[in-house]
């Protein structure tokens, strides 16, 4: 095994004394002590786990490109008293006044509608030869005739991380497509309406372009870089051991808003690690630019995938097993043998020996191996294949010929279990614990990690190991505030 395959196998089983671990290869120099005891050839057998994918929000506020519109869009316009002609009818007159109301932002998927109500009343002269005009109104009581004006507003991030939007004007109409909002000048026989909606559409004619130059202002880069190299850095688990998520890709999932704010939700694809020793580098690598998510896409849809270890010391296995086997006595043709002490420890190869002290018919201590493997019924470790080690035959002092009989094997083998599915589950809780914390203020690592399998079982020189996938989903949690900087 080459060396540097060896140093990553020391640090991954060094990171499950606190029954912890990750995915990816630990390429960090182990401590001595902890690699003086693993058994280079048991760890890294398993493949590695597919990358992680943490959820980060990304909101963009549209409040500076409404602040712009409400700026350059006038609240009032028209003048009641401004008689204008009427194409195609010489004698009339006709003049207006509106009034709009503050513009509203709604958001539905990846587009921003900017909506203002206008309220409006109309009036209108005929001019009779030799003498006055005469005159008319309409909407000036208490309920006035409605327009709705609305701008629409397509926004997506670009690769190179600037905020792209495309404005167009596609409302210019009546509230309502009843009378309740026309204003007609009965007498004279005209609709006020469409003039004035040819006024408020010349209102917002040309601003569309306003609201796209205030979005492309808005610096998405810097804070998104802010966030990544946070997420470089190494997290304290307890002296000299740290977990790094070495965010390596972004892709952006689909947009989605938050009251007047639209929210790109980015899947940041990391390489979680344990590494022990001194603190490891936290130099960030350049934020890469930002790949769309296809439909499909693995990377983009799954959520933490992470591996956990457990263990269960040779101390404790043999005192469960010696809680269920000393005292037990096996009878045949007569004869019968008395466990009198039983231990559990590394045959080296990934087994484990039992070590198992008769008298009796068979007299000494008889050595069984075996490979331990997990129950995911039962939930239990058990050595199936457990069996008689030659060696023993040394060791016994009389009667080994009558031990080796298939059905002290047997009873053995049935014995031969401890509860394992817990000490997952405790690996899996510690593990979602380091997940969740504040990575600086306003900026909290979120995680969930309900799942846990089990995939491997090894026994190595002091304990044995269950290592499991572990899957659920971690995100970036940031505070509404500060709200995404604009350029200068």
């Amino acid at each position: 095994m080459p060396p540097a395959r060896k140093a990553s196998s020391r640090a991954l089983l060094a990171a499950t004394i606190v029954a912890m671990t990750v995915a990816a290869c630990d390429r960090a120099k182990p401590r001595a002590a902890d690699s003086a005891r693993v058994e280079l050839d048991e760890v890294d057998s398993l493949p590695p786990l597919p990358p992680s994918v943490l959820e980060l929000p990304v909101e963009y506020d549209l409040e500076p490109a409404v602040a712009a519109l409400e700026a350059a869009i006038p609240r009032t316009f028209g003048d009641i008293d401004d008689r204008r002609a009427v194409p195609g009818r010489a004698r009339l007159r006709i003049a207006f006044a509106a009034q709009r109301s503050p513009f509203t932002v709604s958001v539905r998927g990846n587009t921003a509608t900017i909506t203002s109500m206008v309220t409006y009343e109309g009036r209108g002269w005929y001019a009779l030869p030799m003498a006055p005009d005469v005159g008319a109104s309409c909407g000036g009581g208490e309920t006035p005739p409605r327009l709705r004006i609305a701008l629409a507003t397509t926004v997506q991030l670009s690769p190179d991380w600037r905020l792209r939007s495309r404005t167009s004007v596609p409302v210019v109409e009546a509230a309502t497509p009843g009378d309740r909002d026309r204003c007609r000048v009965t007498v004279l026989k005209y609709d006020v309406t469409d003039r004035v909606l040819a006024a408020a559409r010349g209102q917002l004619e040309g601003k569309a372009g306003l609201v796209d130059a205030r979005l492309r202002r808005v610096d998405v880069r810097q804070r998104v870089e802010r966030w990544w190299a946070l997420l470089h850095r190494p997290i304290r688990i307890r002296d000299s051991l740290w977990l790094q998520l070495q965010p390596a890709a972004v892709r952006l999932g689909p947009l989605t808003s938050d009251g007047d704010a639209l929210v790109a939700t980015l899947g940041l694809t990391a390489h979680p690690r344990i590494v022990t020793g001194a603190r490891p580098d936290s130099t960030p690598i350049p934020l890469p630019d930002l790949s769309q998510a296809q439909s499909g896409d693995a990377a983009a849809d799954e959520g933490l995938r992470v591996l956990v270890a457990a263990e269960l010391d040779y101390a404790e296995a043999s005192r469960i097993l010696a809680s269920k086997v000393v005292g037990r006595r096996i009878e045949r043709n007569g004869q019968r043998v008395e466990v009198t002490a039983a231990s559990v420890g590394s045959a080296g190869g990934g087994r484990i020996a039992l070590s198992v002290g008769f008298r009796g018919a068979a007299d000494g201590i008889a050595r069984l191996v075996g490979r331990p493997v997990f129950d995911s019924t039962s939930g239990e470790l058990r050595v199936p294949d457990i069996d008689f080690d030659v060696a023993s035959e040394n060791v016994v002092v009389r009667g080994f010929d009558w031990l080796k009989h298939d059905d002290v094997r047997d009873t053995l083998r049935t014995l031969a279990r401890w509860p394992a599915a817990g000490l997952v589950d405790v690996a899996r809780a510690k593990m979602e614990a380091a997940l969740n914390r504040d990575l600086a203020t306003g900026v909290r690592l979120t995680a969930r990690v309900p799942h846990a399998r089990v995939l491997d079982v090894r026994a190595t020189s002091s304990a044995i190991v269950l290592r499991a996938a572990a899957t659920g989903k971690a995100a970036l949690f940031v505070s509404r505030a500060p709200k995404v900087r604009r350029s200068p």
